[in-house]
């Protein structure tokens, strides 16, 4: 009735966690009396639903015009593929909204898995017409 540790068993089968797919581990052990338990483990490993969706956008220049990174995120999903917020993303780049030109925006986020995704958004910011 005393816990085994990992080291005690013998395991038969391999998990490759950067491959989805279905594997199957055996469990194994033979105790002081010659009787061998043996369970198996199913372990599905699934892709990650982890993503950024992006838009590119264009406004025009002014001393009032302002630009938020909210502005050209669509959304954004975890590994699970539940929404995050914009305050989960790491976001680099910057707009001056005072001047025109051409701004890239780069949105990323690390998931429980460590797998990194990227998104980058354009924003152009154009002198007004206003005559």
């Amino acid at each position: 009735g005393n816990a085994l540790a990992v080291s005690d068993l013998t395991v038969n089968g391999a998990v490759d966690p950067k491959t989805p797919g279905t594997y199957t581990v055996t469990y194994s052990y033979t105790d002081a009396t010659g009787n061998k338990i043996s369970k198996k483990a199913t372990v599905t490993v699934i892709a990650s639903k982890a993503d950024i969706v992006t838009k590119d956008t264009t406004m025009v220049a002014g001393p009032s015009a302002t630009w938020n990174a909210a502005d050209n995120l669509v959304i954004a999903t975890d590994a699970k593929g539940n929404a995050l917020a914009l305050s989960n993303l790491t976001v680099t780049g910057s707009v001056d909204s005072k001047t025109p030109g051409t701004y890239t925006v780069t949105y990323s986020y690390t998931d429980a898995a460590g797998n990194k995704i990227s998104k980058e958004a354009t924003v152009t910011v154009i002198a007004s017409k206003a005559d």
